[in-house]
Protein backbone atom coordinates (compact mmCIF):
# COMPACT_ATOMS: atom_id res chain seq x y z
CA UNK A 1 0.00 0.00 0.00
CA UNK A 2 1.72 3.21 -1.16
CA UNK A 3 0.44 6.88 -0.65
CA UNK A 4 -1.97 8.09 -3.93
CA UNK A 5 1.06 10.70 -4.60
CA UNK A 6 3.92 8.59 -4.23
CA UNK A 7 2.78 6.61 -7.54
CA UNK A 8 5.32 9.03 -9.90
CA UNK A 9 6.61 6.88 -12.10
CA UNK A 10 10.64 6.17 -11.45
CA UNK A 11 12.26 3.86 -14.66
CA UNK A 12 15.60 1.76 -14.53
CA UNK A 13 18.43 3.95 -15.92
CA UNK A 14 21.64 1.63 -17.57
CA UNK A 15 24.66 2.21 -20.48
CA UNK A 16 23.61 -1.37 -21.87
CA UNK A 17 20.76 -3.21 -21.13
CA UNK A 18 21.57 -5.90 -18.12
CA UNK A 19 21.27 -9.42 -19.05
CA UNK A 20 17.86 -11.17 -17.96
CA UNK A 21 17.26 -13.30 -15.99
CA UNK A 22 20.32 -12.30 -13.50
CA UNK A 23 21.57 -11.69 -9.89
CA UNK A 24 20.99 -7.91 -8.26
CA UNK A 25 22.37 -6.04 -6.10
CA UNK A 26 20.33 -2.57 -5.15
CA UNK A 27 21.68 -0.20 -2.05
CA UNK A 28 18.75 2.74 -1.13
CA UNK A 29 20.94 5.01 0.68
CA UNK A 30 19.21 6.72 3.72
CA UNK A 31 19.21 10.35 5.16
CA UNK A 32 19.79 11.53 8.17
CA UNK A 33 21.80 7.73 8.37
CA UNK A 34 21.33 8.19 12.14
CA UNK A 35 19.97 5.98 14.82
CA UNK A 36 20.57 2.60 14.37
CA UNK A 37 22.06 3.12 11.30
CA UNK A 38 24.90 4.34 13.04
CA UNK A 39 25.71 8.39 13.73
CA UNK A 40 28.36 10.69 15.15
CA UNK A 41 25.94 13.97 14.71
CA UNK A 42 23.01 14.96 17.37
CA UNK A 43 20.25 12.35 16.87
CA UNK A 44 16.80 11.35 18.49
CA UNK A 45 18.09 7.96 19.15
CA UNK A 46 21.70 7.68 21.12
CA UNK A 47 23.53 5.65 23.51
CA UNK A 48 21.73 5.79 26.76
CA UNK A 49 22.95 7.59 30.07
CA UNK A 50 26.22 8.29 27.31
CA UNK A 51 26.13 11.60 25.22
CA UNK A 52 25.32 15.13 25.45
CA UNK A 53 22.09 16.36 24.52
CA UNK A 54 21.59 19.43 22.18
CA UNK A 55 18.73 21.59 22.57
CA UNK A 56 17.90 24.71 19.93
CA UNK A 57 15.46 27.39 21.74
CA UNK A 58 14.46 28.27 17.91
CA UNK A 59 13.36 25.39 16.62
CA UNK A 60 12.78 23.69 19.79
CA UNK A 61 14.46 20.44 18.09
CA UNK A 62 16.51 18.33 20.75
CA UNK A 63 19.30 15.83 20.11
CA UNK A 64 21.93 13.42 21.33
CA UNK A 65 25.74 13.24 20.48
CA UNK A 66 26.29 9.79 21.68
CA UNK A 67 30.01 9.51 23.31
CA UNK A 68 31.07 7.20 21.52
CA UNK A 69 29.13 6.65 18.77
CA UNK A 70 26.48 4.47 18.55
CA UNK A 71 27.49 1.63 16.42
CA UNK A 72 25.19 0.86 13.47
CA UNK A 73 23.39 -2.80 13.25
CA UNK A 74 23.70 -4.71 10.42
CA UNK A 75 21.18 -6.98 10.11
CA UNK A 76 20.18 -9.59 7.26
CA UNK A 77 16.79 -11.14 6.68
CA UNK A 78 15.80 -13.48 3.99
CA UNK A 79 12.53 -13.03 2.08
CA UNK A 80 11.93 -15.13 -0.22
CA UNK A 81 13.40 -14.67 -3.52
CA UNK A 82 15.50 -12.09 -1.58
CA UNK A 83 17.43 -10.78 1.16
CA UNK A 84 17.23 -7.49 2.56
CA UNK A 85 20.62 -6.26 4.58
CA UNK A 86 20.87 -3.13 6.70
CA UNK A 87 24.29 -1.76 6.36
CA UNK A 88 25.74 2.13 7.24
CA UNK A 89 23.49 4.13 5.73
CA UNK A 90 21.05 1.92 3.63
CA UNK A 91 19.22 -0.80 3.06
CA UNK A 92 20.67 -3.42 0.78
CA UNK A 93 18.63 -5.45 -1.60
CA UNK A 94 19.71 -8.87 -3.10
CA UNK A 95 18.54 -11.54 -5.24
CA UNK A 96 17.80 -12.86 -8.76
CA UNK A 97 14.98 -11.90 -11.07
CA UNK A 98 13.72 -13.03 -14.17
CA UNK A 99 12.72 -9.78 -15.75
CA UNK A 100 12.84 -6.05 -15.40
CA UNK A 101 9.46 -5.25 -14.35
CA UNK A 102 10.20 -7.08 -10.93
CA UNK A 103 12.48 -4.23 -9.77
CA UNK A 104 9.84 -1.68 -8.85
CA UNK A 105 8.12 -3.69 -6.74
CA UNK A 106 11.43 -4.56 -4.95
CA UNK A 107 12.17 -0.89 -4.40
CA UNK A 108 8.63 0.21 -3.30
CA UNK A 109 9.17 -3.14 -0.71
CA UNK A 110 12.03 -1.42 0.89
CA UNK A 111 10.22 2.35 0.38
CA UNK A 112 6.58 1.81 1.59
CA UNK A 113 7.48 -1.11 4.29
CA UNK A 114 10.80 -1.74 5.32
CA UNK A 115 11.28 2.35 6.25
CA UNK A 116 7.99 3.12 8.02
CA UNK A 117 8.52 -0.36 10.30
CA UNK A 118 12.03 0.78 11.45
CA UNK A 119 10.76 4.67 11.85
CA UNK A 120 8.96 3.08 14.92
CA UNK A 121 12.40 2.46 16.01
CA UNK A 122 14.52 5.67 14.61
CA UNK A 123 13.37 8.34 15.81
CA UNK A 124 15.82 10.20 13.05
CA UNK A 125 13.04 9.34 10.25
CA UNK A 126 15.00 8.32 7.08
CA UNK A 127 14.24 8.80 3.63
CA UNK A 128 15.97 7.35 0.30
CA UNK A 129 18.19 9.68 -0.74
CA UNK A 130 19.51 7.80 -3.48
CA UNK A 131 19.24 4.07 -5.73
CA UNK A 132 22.08 2.79 -6.95
CA UNK A 133 23.34 -1.11 -7.73
CA UNK A 134 23.95 -3.92 -10.28
CA UNK A 135 21.97 -6.08 -12.41
CA UNK A 136 24.06 -8.93 -13.14
CA UNK A 137 27.52 -6.99 -13.81
CA UNK A 138 25.44 -3.95 -15.18
CA UNK A 139 25.46 -0.88 -13.09
CA UNK A 140 22.00 0.41 -12.57
CA UNK A 141 20.12 3.45 -11.03
CA UNK A 142 16.94 4.66 -10.14
CA UNK A 143 15.51 7.59 -11.18
CA UNK A 144 12.48 9.62 -12.23
CA UNK A 145 10.96 9.36 -15.78
CA UNK A 146 10.36 12.70 -16.02
CA UNK A 147 11.98 16.17 -13.99
CA UNK A 148 10.67 19.34 -15.64
CA UNK A 149 12.75 22.21 -14.83
CA UNK A 150 11.47 24.62 -12.58
CA UNK A 151 13.38 27.58 -12.02
CA UNK A 152 13.39 31.33 -12.55
CA UNK A 153 15.87 33.57 -14.55
CA UNK A 154 15.98 37.33 -13.06
CA UNK A 155 17.73 40.24 -14.12
CA UNK A 156 19.27 41.97 -11.04
CA UNK A 157 17.81 44.99 -11.31
CA UNK A 158 14.75 44.14 -11.62
CA UNK A 159 14.47 41.35 -9.40
CA UNK A 160 15.60 44.13 -6.80
CA UNK A 161 12.99 46.10 -7.72
CA UNK A 162 10.13 43.40 -7.50
CA UNK A 163 10.94 42.68 -4.22
CA UNK A 164 11.61 45.94 -2.60
CA UNK A 165 7.77 46.49 -4.21
CA UNK A 166 6.63 43.45 -2.33
CA UNK A 167 8.13 45.37 1.35
CA UNK A 168 6.63 48.37 0.19
CA UNK A 169 3.20 46.73 0.43
CA UNK A 170 3.70 46.06 4.04
CA UNK A 171 2.37 49.62 4.63
CA UNK A 172 -0.42 49.86 2.74
CA UNK A 173 -1.96 46.30 3.34
CA UNK A 174 -2.32 46.70 6.83
CA UNK A 175 -3.46 44.06 9.17
CA UNK A 176 -5.58 42.06 6.42
CA UNK A 177 -6.19 38.85 7.88
CA UNK A 178 -7.25 37.40 4.94
CA UNK A 179 -3.98 38.63 2.84
CA UNK A 180 -1.44 37.22 5.42
CA UNK A 181 -3.16 34.10 6.14
CA UNK A 182 -3.24 33.06 2.62
CA UNK A 183 0.27 33.72 2.26
CA UNK A 184 0.96 31.73 5.40
CA UNK A 185 -0.45 28.99 3.63
CA UNK A 186 1.27 29.32 0.54
CA UNK A 187 4.80 29.67 2.17
CA UNK A 188 3.92 26.82 4.18
CA UNK A 189 3.35 24.55 0.42
CA UNK A 190 6.31 26.11 -0.46
CA UNK A 191 8.69 24.32 2.71
CA UNK A 192 7.13 21.45 2.09
CA UNK A 193 7.88 21.50 -1.40
CA UNK A 194 11.57 22.46 -0.91
CA UNK A 195 12.14 20.00 2.35
CA UNK A 196 10.62 16.68 1.10
CA UNK A 197 12.82 14.04 -0.20
CA UNK A 198 11.25 14.64 -3.79
CA UNK A 199 8.75 17.02 -5.03
CA UNK A 200 6.18 14.51 -4.36
CA UNK A 201 6.91 13.23 -0.81
CA UNK A 202 4.66 15.71 1.19
CA UNK A 203 1.99 16.48 -2.14
CA UNK A 204 -1.04 15.67 0.05
CA UNK A 205 -0.14 18.34 2.51
CA UNK A 206 1.12 21.02 -0.23
CA UNK A 207 -2.49 20.53 -1.86
CA UNK A 208 -3.76 21.18 1.61
CA UNK A 209 -2.03 24.00 2.09
CA UNK A 210 -2.77 25.83 -1.46
CA UNK A 211 -6.30 24.50 -1.59
CA UNK A 212 -6.32 26.46 1.83
CA UNK A 213 -4.83 29.50 0.03
CA UNK A 214 -8.46 29.93 -1.87
CA UNK A 215 -10.51 28.73 1.71
CA UNK A 216 -8.45 31.65 3.24
CA UNK A 217 -9.01 34.48 0.63
CA UNK A 218 -12.57 34.25 -0.86
CA UNK A 219 -14.49 31.41 1.92
CA UNK A 220 -17.02 32.76 4.70
CA UNK A 221 -17.68 30.93 8.16
CA UNK A 222 -15.75 27.24 8.28
CA UNK A 223 -19.04 25.53 8.36
CA UNK A 224 -19.43 26.80 4.52
CA UNK A 225 -17.04 24.61 3.74
CA UNK A 226 -19.24 21.40 4.21
CA UNK A 227 -21.69 22.44 2.42
CA UNK A 228 -22.87 21.20 -1.15
CA UNK A 229 -21.51 23.63 -3.56
CA UNK A 230 -18.96 25.56 -1.46
CA UNK A 231 -16.49 25.70 -4.17
CA UNK A 232 -18.51 28.14 -5.30
CA UNK A 233 -16.96 30.65 -3.07
CA UNK A 234 -14.01 30.32 -4.73
CA UNK A 235 -15.36 30.71 -8.38
CA UNK A 236 -17.12 33.87 -7.40
CA UNK A 237 -13.73 35.07 -5.87
CA UNK A 238 -11.69 34.28 -8.28
CA UNK A 239 -14.31 35.78 -11.30
CA UNK A 240 -14.55 38.88 -9.31
CA UNK A 241 -10.49 39.57 -9.38
CA UNK A 242 -10.79 38.96 -13.04
CA UNK A 243 -9.22 35.81 -14.26
CA UNK A 244 -11.01 33.67 -17.13
CA UNK A 245 -13.07 30.79 -16.30
CA UNK A 246 -11.37 28.20 -18.28
CA UNK A 247 -8.37 29.51 -16.18
CA UNK A 248 -10.16 29.34 -12.75
CA UNK A 249 -11.57 25.51 -13.80
CA UNK A 250 -8.48 23.81 -14.97
CA UNK A 251 -5.97 25.83 -12.29
CA UNK A 252 -7.44 26.34 -8.91
CA UNK A 253 -10.71 24.40 -9.13
CA UNK A 254 -8.44 20.79 -9.44
CA UNK A 255 -6.98 22.13 -6.10
CA UNK A 256 -10.22 21.95 -4.28
CA UNK A 257 -11.11 18.89 -5.66
CA UNK A 258 -7.79 17.30 -4.90
CA UNK A 259 -8.50 18.30 -1.26
CA UNK A 260 -11.60 17.13 -0.74
CA UNK A 261 -11.94 14.00 -2.74
CA UNK A 262 -8.47 12.42 -3.65
CA UNK A 263 -6.31 12.14 -0.58
CA UNK A 264 -5.27 15.54 0.27
CA UNK A 265 -7.61 16.63 3.15
CA UNK A 266 -8.53 13.26 4.32
CA UNK A 267 -6.36 9.89 4.00
CA UNK A 268 -7.34 7.44 1.47
CA UNK A 269 -5.97 3.48 0.95
CA UNK A 270 -7.63 3.61 -2.81
CA UNK A 271 -4.58 2.42 -5.39
CA UNK A 272 -4.78 4.29 -8.53
CA UNK A 273 -3.80 3.46 -11.86
CA UNK A 274 -0.29 5.11 -12.08
CA UNK A 275 0.02 6.20 -15.59
CA UNK A 276 -3.60 7.78 -15.42
CA UNK A 277 -1.99 10.37 -11.71
CA UNK A 278 0.82 11.69 -14.27
CA UNK A 279 -1.31 14.78 -15.43
CA UNK A 280 -1.67 15.15 -11.72
CA UNK A 281 1.84 15.31 -10.46
CA UNK A 282 3.04 17.75 -13.77
CA UNK A 283 -0.34 19.66 -12.62
CA UNK A 284 1.38 19.96 -9.18
CA UNK A 285 4.75 20.81 -10.36
CA UNK A 286 3.46 23.61 -12.14
CA UNK A 287 0.91 25.06 -9.57
CA UNK A 288 2.85 26.80 -7.11
CA UNK A 289 4.05 29.59 -9.83
CA UNK A 290 0.35 29.72 -10.48
CA UNK A 291 -0.78 30.38 -6.72
CA UNK A 292 2.31 32.62 -7.00
CA UNK A 293 0.84 34.46 -9.73
CA UNK A 294 -2.62 35.10 -7.96
CA UNK A 295 -1.29 35.96 -4.68
CA UNK A 296 1.02 38.81 -6.39
CA UNK A 297 -2.18 39.76 -7.93
CA UNK A 298 -4.37 39.68 -5.01
CA UNK A 299 -1.58 42.05 -3.04
CA UNK A 300 -1.17 44.07 -5.65
CA UNK A 301 -5.22 44.79 -5.85
CA UNK A 302 -5.20 45.11 -2.26
CA UNK A 303 -2.45 47.18 -1.63
CA UNK A 304 -1.95 49.20 -4.54
CA UNK A 305 -5.91 49.48 -6.07
CA UNK A 306 -7.87 49.40 -2.83
CA UNK A 307 -9.42 45.82 -3.57
CA UNK A 308 -11.65 45.12 -1.00
CA UNK A 309 -11.61 41.06 0.02
CA UNK A 310 -14.64 39.75 1.95
CA UNK A 311 -14.42 40.55 6.29
CA UNK A 312 -13.00 38.40 7.66
CA UNK A 313 -14.01 36.91 11.16
CA UNK A 314 -11.21 36.65 13.47
CA UNK A 315 -12.81 36.29 16.57
CA UNK A 316 -14.06 32.42 17.29
CA UNK A 317 -18.22 31.91 18.47
CA UNK A 318 -18.78 31.33 21.71
CA UNK A 319 -18.89 27.28 20.91
CA UNK A 320 -15.43 27.00 19.41
CA UNK A 321 -14.42 28.72 22.37
CA UNK A 322 -15.85 26.46 24.53
CA UNK A 323 -15.13 23.47 22.85
CA UNK A 324 -11.16 24.21 22.78
CA UNK A 325 -11.26 25.27 26.24
CA UNK A 326 -13.00 21.41 27.10
CA UNK A 327 -10.14 20.00 24.57
CA UNK A 328 -7.23 21.57 26.44
CA UNK A 329 -8.50 20.64 29.74
CA UNK A 330 -8.36 16.99 28.20
CA UNK A 331 -4.92 17.40 26.79
CA UNK A 332 -3.37 18.73 29.93
CA UNK A 333 -4.33 15.79 32.12
CA UNK A 334 -2.41 13.62 29.98
CA UNK A 335 0.34 15.93 29.61
CA UNK A 336 3.59 14.47 31.16
CA UNK A 337 5.87 17.04 33.79
CA UNK A 338 8.48 18.28 32.26
CA UNK A 339 11.34 19.34 34.42
CA UNK A 340 12.50 23.27 34.47
CA UNK A 341 15.91 22.71 32.40
CA UNK A 342 13.59 21.59 29.62
CA UNK A 343 11.26 24.98 29.99
CA UNK A 344 13.71 28.14 28.74
CA UNK A 345 17.05 29.11 27.91
CA UNK A 346 19.48 28.90 30.36
CA UNK A 347 20.76 32.59 31.09
CA UNK A 348 23.84 33.30 30.21
CA UNK A 349 26.62 34.12 32.74
CA UNK A 350 27.70 37.66 33.47
CA UNK A 351 29.85 38.77 30.77
CA UNK A 352 28.96 35.99 28.55
CA UNK A 353 26.90 36.69 25.06
CA UNK A 354 23.69 35.35 24.85
CA UNK A 355 23.77 31.75 23.13
CA UNK A 356 27.49 31.32 24.10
Amino acid sequence: MVSLYRLQRRTLMFDTPPPIPADFRLAAELAPAAGLLGSDQPALTAHAGLGAVSIDFYSGRTGIVSDPPLPPVAFCLLTKPHQISIETGRIVVSGRIQELGEIPDIIGLVEHRVLPLLNLAILDTAAIVQVTGTIGDTPVQWAFHQVLPSARGVVHSEYSQELVAHLYRITRLGDEPRVFGALHYFATGCRLARVGNSLWEFAPEIILNLAKVLDTLFMGEERERDRPGSIDHVRAGLTRLGIPTDQIETTFVPMVVLRNQFGGGHHTLSIFDTDAMQPIYTFLQFAEDRFRWLLMLVTRKVADEGYALMLAKTEPSREKSRQLRQLVDTIVRGLPTLPPEFSRPSQPKEGQPAGA
